[in-house]
């Protein structure tokens, strides 16, 4: 008989692939693939190889429903390098999983190292003269006086700076 089988699945440890330098949630999302509520279970995870505190689930994932749950909110992704996360879920001992093989799931995410925009050595200019700033090519550009081009043509003194985005949003 089926009807109250149980079968919890972790389908996804976030963040994917690759992420930026920073603080960002360590996140699984764990699928109930059985036909009754889910209440309560343990994750355990490993940050390469290192065994971490586990997460104890204490709430409600109904019957084929799935949940993103962060196990770590401000998980300090640096320095530069490649990290290998491990997860596995652990029902109490009075409940019976009954497809075990889909509790695990590892994922392997690569830190971007931060890029910089060089615009070149501070200069002075001359009454009438223009200077253009222009790093190199990169996603998205946010000037501090509000424009988004790739380039900025300079002709008055100031202070000028510029945040960029690469293709990958780091």
């Amino acid at each position: 008989d089926n009807s109250q089988a149980t079968d919890i699945a972790l389908t996804a440890i976030l963040p994917h692939d690759t992420v930026c330098n920073g603080k960002y949630p360590l996140q699984v999302v764990v699928t109930n693939n059985g036909n009754f509520p889910v209440f309560q279970f343990h994750i355990y995870w490993t940050d390469n190889q290192i065994l971490q505190p586990p997460y104890n689930f204490i709430g409600n994932i109904g019957a084929n429903k799935s949940d993103t749950i962060t196990i770590n909110p401000d998980y300090n992704f640096q320095p530069d390098g490649t990290y290998r996360f491990s997860a596995w879920l652990s029902l109490p001992v009075t409940i019976l999983d009954t497809f075990p093989a889909n509790d695990t799931l590892r994922q392997v995410a690569t830190l971007r190292s931060a890029i910089f925009a060089y615009l070149g050595n501070d200069t002075t200019i001359c009454t009438g003269a223009t200077v253009l700033l222009q790093p190199v090519s990169f996603g998205s550009y946010d000037w501090n006086n509000g424009t988004h081009n790739r380039s900025l043509l300079v002709n008055t003194a100031g202070t000028y700076s510029v945040t960029v985005t690469d293709g990958a949003g780091c």
